[in-house]
């Protein structure tokens, strides 16, 4: 194993490919240049397989000789032919091999003429070759092309032998190089070195060899002819019929495939005359074959029914028989025809029927021979239904025009080169123009500025899918709204319009109002609903569904009496009866049932609204526990006082009579230090009570100032005119106003007392950020703001959901408040064991002066740049107070004239208590 020459073998296999590359290559650009690139490389590696047969040989082992030329570039050569006749056909092989032959023998000659004057005087001979190595090459060459010759003959007919009973194309080719080269091997050996000592070495050499690449070629041959080279050339399956290579065929085999042939022709022959009887006498069209006299000689059963006769009746006539006199002048005109030209028509007529009447048809026909006489084919086609059809499709046509003419809307209709093919005369007062005026016209040339607005889409759109849309665009050149009702035909397009300009400016306006009073129904702290008579829910903001502790989606499944306990079913009906008779109840206290199952204190008021003939009823819920708590606190505190001042009273006494005898003067000192105490305790007391009972007090009516103003505002108590819109939307905006600050008050005081309650649980984020997203998108759309969000999708933390939602409503309030166009984003990042929420803005921006003032009560920021915005200048101080209690951080990052970040931190788990 050390003798052998590894390098050299790879050499070898990286030769063979550089040659599979090369001819592959040329053969594939065959379709580019033909094959005479190919013809020419092969004719060079012929004069280099010489070259190198008389010069070179490689030893791989020892007595093992190789010759590049004869494995690498002769056994290249054969393939190539081989996958010429595969891809191509007989006649590209016979011209590759007789060009091969022709240049080899070309370059023999030249050969030899070099070595007839390589002796003489005047030639300079400067590497000293002898006369020898141009005859012996050129001897070698003509061996060379003898075997080429033979071999490419052999090489045809083992793979089509093969290809009879091998289907893999890979077997089939490389089983045939095999076989091929296996003899060219022996054969030469014999040939060359029968007799010597070297036959055995030079035979088993050529066969490893040529085998080796024999193989080598096979592989890269079929990787290309199955993905690089799928062509339609001949078919590589088993193949039935001898080729037409070298006309190698024996006579015998030649006449045996031509009388089959011809057996087969007649057999043909037979078949396709009695299939065209067959075919003419089934045809579904008159055919008939008539003299040039016009006297019929054979027609088929068609024939003579358009006419309403037998075969053999009709064939007793003549084709004048059965034409009215009116159509001489035309038959005269089709006869010249049928002389200059050889046929005639297709031209209309009538037949005269056997019944009297007249049939209406069509003809074609030409002059055919037979037997040196010439004859009339003709083709004749009935065409009364499609007489009465035109004649019913312009009766359709006219009522059609006329229904378009007479409609209100437009409608034109466009050809697929959007030429105008109809304008109705609504369409061309629409345009201003008239109908006759734009009809063969193009549209983009008759209104360019049309090209690339919305509709201009929408029509290609249609064009393209085949499908018809219906869509309400704004011309913005015109200034005007149309309703679009796009059909798609097989000439182009119908387009039925409207103008909706004044609509849709009345929809627009309504729209807005609706938005607003949306936005304030869904930001409202009151809880509001819309239930039907039977108590089903039907509309309810958010306010309302955190009373019951569920969602908007969960709390819509439920009625008002599944959230009302059984004991307040006598209260329930005396308030039904009370709104059937008044129109409204309440105000009534009652409890809901609270999800967690405890029950929460509400008082409620409402009234009956009408909406499409439908009664409804539209209820305003407050939950009223703080209330409820501070009163029963009151009243044990009325309830305990008498007691409480007996006790002090005695505690204090006794500390008198004990405290007497040591020091009187601190004795009296102590008794004005407990009497302030407790004065202030009960202060303390006094202004948690006020501040509860006062939240009620003055909540309650602006609650129901801010709900029943909404319903005026919505309409469902009747139309109202716009200075009464005016109004209500002014006292509304005020009421709400109010109630922020009187919100923001509340909120402030029991933080700074400490009696701010924070309900720590595993709170989702995400459902945080869609709620406020909801309630704030109509404010955003007001100002055409985008609202991103990002960062939300895996942000579970324990905290208070609730208190986070109302700090992110403030920032989001705030960012909303001073950006008057650009995006703002709500973003979430995690941090270690913390969540950063930040709100980013595109707004007027901060002075870095101002900032430290925002975080503080009662704080905001004006310049004579910018707007005065409403507020309590609560909202920021509030959020800071929040976040901090939660063990969380605010911060701000804002530039002015760009922007501002408000940013809070809280920790992924939080034990406040």
């Amino acid at each position: 194993m050390d003798n052998i020459a590894y390098s050299q073998i790879l050499i070898l296999f990286f030769q063979c490919f550089i040659v599979a590359a090369l001819l592959l290559t040329l053969f594939r650009l065959r379709t580019v240049f033909g094959l005479g690139l190919l013809f020419t490389a092969l004719g060079a590696f012929q004069y280099m397989q010489v070259f190198l047969v008389s010069s070179l040989y490689i030893e791989l082992m020892p007595g093992i000789l190789v010759s590049p030329g004869s494995m690498v570039l002769f056994t290249g050569s054969l393939f190539v032919i081989l996958l010429i006749y595969i891809r191509e056909d007989a006649l590209e092989t016979r011209k590759v091999i007789y060009a091969l032959v022709a240049a080899n023998l070309a370059l023999i000659l030249l050969q030899l003429v070099f070595g007839w004057s390589i002796d003489n005087e005047s030639v300079k001979n400067i590497y000293n070759l002898p006369k020898e190595f141009f005859t012996d090459n050129a001897l070698i060459l003509l061996l060379g092309t003898l075997f080429l010759f033979v071999d490419a003959f052999l090489l045809i007919f083992i793979y089509e032998a093969i290809s009879r009973i091998i289907s893999s194309l890979f077997l089939r080719i490389f089983f045939s190089m095999v076989l091929i080269l296996c003899f060219d091997s022996v054969f030469f050996s014999m040939i060359a070195f029968l007799g010597t000592e070297q036959f055995e070495n030079v035979l088993i050499s050529s066969l490893l060899s040529k085998i080796s690449a024999a193989l080598i070629y096979s592989v890269l041959f079929t990787v290309y002819l199955f993905y690089f080279d799928k062509t339609n050339g001949k078919k590589d399956a088993k193949i039935d019929s001898y080729k037409d290579i070298f006309d190698s065929l024996t006579f015998r085999q030649k006449y045996e495939q031509v009388y089959k042939e011809k057996e087969n022709q007649k057999i043909d022959l037979q078949k396709s005359e009695e299939y065209n009887r067959l075919l003419f006498n089934t045809s579904p069209v008159g055919l008939a074959v008539c003299k040039m006299d016009g006297t019929l000689m054979d027609i088929n059963p068609a024939y003579t029914n358009i006419i309403g006769r037998t075969i053999d009746e009709t064939l007793k006539l003549s084709y004048w028989d059965i034409t009215p006199e009116k159509y001489a002048d035309q038959e005269t005109l089709q006869l010249k025809s049928l002389d200059e030209t050889g046929s005639y028509g297709p031209y209309e007529k009538e037949y005269i029927h056997s019944a009297g009447h007249l049939v209406p048809v069509v003809l074609n026909g030409l002059i055919i021979k037979q037997n040196g006489e010439k004859f009339i084919w003709s083709s004749v086609e009935d065409i009364t239904e499609r007489k009465q059809a035109g004649n019913k499709l312009i009766q359709i046509y006219e009522q059609l025009t006329d229904t378009l003419e007479r409609m209100s809307d437009g409608f034109v209709s466009l050809d697929k080169n959007w030429i105008y093919t109809y304008v109705n005369k609504k369409a061309g007062e629409m345009f201003g123009r008239k109908p006759e005026d734009l009809v063969g016209k193009h549209i983009w040339t008759e209104f360019p500025e049309g090209i690339n607005q919305p509709f201009y889409k929408t029509y290609f759109k249609v064009i393209e899918t085949q499908k018809q849309i219906s869509f309400v665009d704004y011309y913005k050149p015109w200034d005007r709204w149309f309703e679009n009702h796009v059909i798609p035909t097989k000439e182009g397009l119908a387009i039925f319009f409207q103008e909706i300009t004044e609509r849709k400016k009345a929809e627009i306006e309504l729209r807005k109002s609706k938005d607003y009073n949306r936005l304030l129904f869904n930001t409202s702290a009151t809880g509001l609903a819309l239930s039907k008579m039977d108590g089903s829910l039907v509309d309810i903001n958010l306010a309302y569904s955190k009373i019951i502790g569920k969602t908007i989606k969960e709390t819509l499944k439920l009625s008002e009496w599944d959230i009302t306990p059984e004991k307040y079913a006598n209260q329930d009906a005396v308030q039904l009866k009370s709104i059937e008779e008044t129109g409204r109840y309440g105000p009534y206290e009652k409890e809901y049932i609270h999800n967690n199952g405890h029950l929460v204190p509400v008082v409620l008021n409402g009234l009956i609204v009408e909406q499409d003939g439908e009664k409804f009823i539209w209820s305003s819920v407050e939950d009223i526990t703080e209330r409820k708590l501070a009163e029963n606190e009151l009243k044990t505190y009325r309830e305990n006082l008498e007691d409480l001042i007996k006790e002090r009273t005695k505690e204090l006494e006794d500390a008198q009579i004990a405290m007497i005898s040591i020091l009187e003067d601190v004795n009296e000192t102590n008794l004005s230090l407990e009497s302030v105490n407790i004065k202030l305790l009960e202060l303390d007391q006094l202004k948690s009570m006020f501040i509860a009972s006062m939240s009620h007090e003055l909540r309650t009516p602006l609650n129901s100032i801010i709900g029943f103003s909404g319903i005026l505002l919505m309409g469902l108590a009747g139309d109202l005119n716009k200075e009464q819109t005016k109004q209500l939307t002014f006292l509304k905006s005020s009421a709400s106003h109010l109630l922020s600050l009187i919100t923001d008050i509340i909120d402030l005081s029991k933080i700074e007392a400490g009696k701010m309650d924070f309900e720590i649980e595993q709170t989702d984020l995400k459902e945080i950020i869609v709620e406020v997203i909801e309630i704030v998108q109509p404010l955003a759309d007001q100002k055409s703001l985008k609202l991103y969000t990002e960062g939300f999708e895996k942000s579970k933390i324990k905290t208070d959901g609730r208190r986070i939602r109302q700090v992110i409503i403030n920032l989001v309030n705030n960012a909303i408040k001073f950006t008057d166009e650009g995006k703002i984003s709500i973003i979430a990042k995690k941090r270690k064991n913390e969540i950063i929420v930040s709100v980013i803005d595109e707004g007027i921006g901060i002075r870095k002066g101002d900032q430290d003032k925002l975080f503080s009560a009662f704080s905001q920021i004006f310049s004579k740049d910018s707007k005065v915005i409403e507020g309590t200048g609560l909202g920021l101080y509030l959020s800071k107070k929040i976040i901090e209690k939660l063990k969380g951080n605010i911060w701000l990052k804002s530039e002015f004239g760009k922007g501002s970040t408000f940013s809070f931190s809280l920790p992924m788990r939080n034990n406040v208590k």
